[in-house]
This record gives structure tokens, C-alpha cells and sequence, in this order.
């Protein structure tokens, strides 16, 4: 009996996992199985590399040295360790017994490493809102002075904020569009200040047009979150280094809600879209690393639209593309579930949780606190599995 097989590397696992038809739960505990986790000492004690280097081989990694380690002729060397979170895991184990030559400080780096990475490797990054806006549908008003948007920014960061989305212009159905002196007007001191103040935070601006985007780009932003790549947009996007994300969508937030009659259903209509895009945003010499895909919660779909994109997140993970969600009290949970917008705080939340278990990358969020809690319920439960 014969079989056909082909061999796959690391960026396809999720999609060939998702093709197996695993259960989504184990998507993050192969994802880890087949990552190799790099970490640098700078002037270790040789002896403790020795050491090290030999724990990590009897568990199956590897540590880089100085060659003359081996020859007993350097008293310290820079080193680097290679495994997987199985294998440091188990070497960790194996440095309590061996508290000789500063192992003990080694290995506590080594844990502190290895927590990160699962944290980082794990659990989507939380993108927080904010709305510097008067009439944005969640929060419009509530932050829209300087002031009042960089205190709502530490808000964010201390809750668990991996990204900052600022956001100069509302997008909700229906809504007017305001001139471009204005969106300057609103978004630039705000990103300016969050990244002399937060240096360490990811920086979003959320707009569709060239010239706020280009002026965001000279301040150092580093994603642009657009609702429309247009031809302009993307050749700013191509002379730049900056992430973008590519978003699912039809008409203006004015007219959008007109256009949601799609023929070969949602689903297909957005991986049709994403694969035109993809192709041009190519042309314009944006590299994919650079790109996030978003559907598009509440552009141009009908409520029953966006479950069904809710329910089937896992069909964009062919593109291996990050994919960014913006559910976040979206006007579909008053259609489906009658909640008004400031009870809608549970339903975003378990719509974060389900996103994790479907492979989304990127939550986009207004309350970072409740999704943050959420996933780490989620991680202390995977890990004492």
C-alpha cells in the first residue's frame, strides 16, 4: 500500500493542523511543539556552560559555545540555548539540582524566558481602542482631549495593552466623514505623546487616508489600521517598513450597511477579497510579514453575516497571515442578542475567547482588562493541563 506525504515547515502548520481537522484546543500546544526557542547569555562561567550544554543534549536541545570551552582555555563565553518549551522545561527541572557556577541565576532567566514566550507565543496580543472622537458608537466623547486620551492610554497599557489603536475618525455605520486637517488635528499630539511616553507600546492609527498616515509614519507609528487600501495608501504603505492591516469591506461606513448581498456567501467573498488584495499590495512591494488580515466585523454585514464569520475565523488561517479581530461591542449583539452597548462587555469577551480557540492573532478591544483576564484563565488552564 502506498501514500502520499509532503513535507511542511513551521508558518503552514496551523493552516495543514486546521486541514487534519484537529481540535482547535490543541492548536497552541502543537504551535509550541514545533517552534525553537532561542535565548542569549552574554559571559557566562564556562563551567556553567559546560553544564548547561550537556542538560540541554540529554533532553534533546542544544547550546551554542565558544569553541575553546571545549578546551578549557576561556574562563567565560557567551552562549545560546536551542529547544523547545518541552526541553527547557525539562532542563529546568534538572538545573534545581545543580546549583553550581551561577546555574541558579541561569535558570531562573531561563523561566522568566520561557513564561514570556508563552505568553507571546500562546495568547493573541490584545490591541486596545482609542477613541479620539465625539462620536464614536462605544465610547465617542470619553477621551477626545489630549489629556483625557493619554490617561486613558496608561489605562489600557496598565490592563494588559500589547497595541494602542488611535482612532481620529468614527467608522461606525452611517457616519459622516470629517476632513483631513481635523483628523490631523486630533490624532497626531496623541500619538506623539504615547510614544515619547510609552516607548515600550505598539502604536496603531486607525485611518484611511494617505496624508494622516503618512504624517503617523514620520512620528514613528507602527501599524496602520485602514478600513480602505487605496492605490495611494498602498504606495505610502510600499515606501514604508510599517505593519497595515488589510480589512474586509464595502462602500463608506455612510452606505456600507447598502451592500451586503454577497451571492457565493460571506466567507467566500472575503478570501476572494483578501486574495485580489494580497496580489496588489505584492505589486506595490509590501511584504506579507508586514500584513494583517481583518474580516471586517460590521462592514457591510448583516448580523447573522458576522456570526457566521464568528464561527468560521478558522477559515482565513490559509492565507498564514496574523489575523486581527475587531468584534469588540459591535451592533450585532444588540440585533442578535438585544444588549444595549454598555452590556456588551461579556458577549465581546466570550466572542475573544471562542477567536483564541480559532487561531485569531490580534484582539482589537475597548475593555483590555476583561479580555486580558480572560486569557490568562485560559493560559493557568493549559498549563496545568
Amino acid at each position: 500500500m502506498s501514500f502520499i506525504g509532503y513535507p511542511i515547515d513551521s508558518l503552514s502548520l496551523k493552516n495543514e493542523l486546521i486541514r487534519i481537522g484537529v481540535d482547535p484546543r490543541s492548536l497552541p500546544i502543537f504551535r509550541n511543539k514545533s517552534r525553537i526557542l532561542l535565548y542569549k547569555m552574554i559571559q557566562i562561567d564556562s563551567r556553567a556552560a559546560t553544564l548547561l550544554k550537556q542538560l540541554f543534549l540529554s533532553s534533546g536541545g542544544d547550546v551554542a559555545v565558544n569553541w575553546e570551552v571545549i578546551r578549557f582555555t576561556c574562563d567565560k563565553t557567551d552562549a545560546i540555548t536551542l529547544g523547545t518549551l518541552k526541553h527547557y522545561q525539562e532542563v529546568l527541572k534538572k538545573l534545581q539540582e545543580q546549583p553550581f557556577f551561577g546555574l541558579e541565576n541561569i535558570a531562573q532567566e531561563l523561566e522568566n524566558f520561557i513564561q514570556t514566550c508563552l505568553v507571546e507565543k500562546m495568547l493573541p496580543r490584545i490591541m486596545g481602542i482609542l477613541n479620539v472622537t465625539p462620536d464614536s458608537f462605544s465610547d465617542g466623547g470619553q477621551y477626545f482631549s489630549h489629556d483625557l486620551a493619554i490617561q486613558h492610554a496608561e489605562t489600557l497599557i496598565s490592563e494588559g495593552a500589547d497595541i494602542l489603536d488611535i482612532g481620529g475618525e468614527s467608522s461606525r455605520p452611517g457616519s459622516e466623514q470629517v476632513s483631513e486637517a481635523t483628523e490631523l488635528h486630533r490624532v497626531l499630539p496623541v500619538l506623539k505623546s504615547i510614544k515619547e511616553r510609552f516607548p515600550q507600546i505598539q502604536a496603531s492609527v486607525d485611518t484611511y487616508k494617505p496624508k494622516v498616515a503618512e504624517k503617523a509614519i514620520e512620528l514613528g507609528v507602527d501599524i496602520i489600521n485602514s478600513i480602505q487600501l487605496n492605490h495611494d495608501m498602498l504606495n505610502l504603505l510600499g515606501n514604508s517598513t510599517v505593519k497595515c492591516v488589510l480589512m474586509h469591506m464595502r462602500g463608506t461606513p455612510k452606505d456600507m450597511q447598502l451592500q451586503t448581498f454577497y451571492p457565493n456567501g460571506i466567507l467566500a467573498e472575503i478570501n476572494l477579497f483578501f486574495e485580489t488584495k494580497l496580489r496588489e499590495m505584492e505589486r506595490f512591494a509590501i511584504d506579507p510579514s508586514r500584513i494583517w488580515l481583518d474580516p471586517g466585523i460590521g462592514f457591510a454585514k448583516t448580523p447573522e453575516q458576522n456570526l457566521t464569520i464568528l464561527n468560521h475565523l478558522d477559515s482565513f488561517l490559509g492565507w498564514n497571515q496574523p489575523i486581527l479581530l475587531g468584534h469588540s461591542r459591535k451592533s450585532f449583539m444588540k440585533a442578535i442578542y438585544d444588549l444595549p452597548v454598555e452590556n456588551r462587555v461579556v458577549c465581546t469577551t466570550l466572542y475573544s475567547y471562542l477567536a483564541l480557540l480559532k487561531g485569531v492573532d490580534i484582539l482589537r478591544v475597548h475593555d483590555v482588562a476583561e479580555t486580558k483576564l480572560a486569557l490568562q484563565i485560559y493560559y493557568n488552564q493549559l498549563s496545568n493541563a
